[in-house]
């Protein structure tokens, strides 16, 4: 890297198009290593209809910590500590396919989160988990908040601008 100059314009004309040049490549090489991790990026597999449908019924999405399975329920709890368990019914909840063995993310009726105390700021986790698992709960967490903006946001939609004095 070259070093910093007063001003640019105390350089020769030559002297300024380096600099000009070597700040471009790094603008670009930027460029390239964000459209990389763009690129690596798992597409969000809900689409707009499915936001829209959660707004309709009046869904939440919540993150859960999963326990032993049940055959007709999720056995879960709010941050990993043995009580209280909750019970949900796979009749009511919807599992999101980012879920993993040790957590889930269900998308419920608001008023059963409310009722089970689900509904508010995803909790620490509690316990002995290790690091990868932590990391994979806030990053789930992150998820979950995100998933529960667009559902709130799905309603919004913007409208088509017609001509002046066109009707639809």
């Amino acid at each position: 890297m070259t070093p910093p100059h007063p001003s640019i314009f105390a350089l020769s004309r030559d002297e300024r198009r380096d600099v000009y040049d070597d700040a471009m490549e790094r603008v670009m090489e930027a460029s390239r290593e964000i459209a990389a991790e763009t690129k690596a990026r798992k597409p969000d597999p809900r689409n707009i209809h499915d936001y829209r449908g959660y707004n309709t019924v009046g869904l939440v999405c919540v993150l859960l910590t999963r326990r032993s399975p049940k055959p007709a329920s999720f056995d879960c709890s709010r941050n990993g500590a043995a009580y209280p368990r909750i019970y949900l019914p796979f009749s009511k909840c919807i599992e999101q396919p980012e879920s993993t063995d040790d957590f889930l993310i269900v998308c419920m009726p608001k008023w059963l989160a409310k009722n089970a105390e689900l509904l508010g700021v995803t909790p620490e986790l509690i316990g002995d988990w290790t690091d990868s698992q932590r990391a994979s709960w806030e990053m789930l967490g992150r998820l979950a908040s995100s998933i529960n903006c667009r559902i709130t946001n799905a309603k919004r939609r913007s409208r088509a601008k017609l001509p002046s004095g066109a009707t639809a």
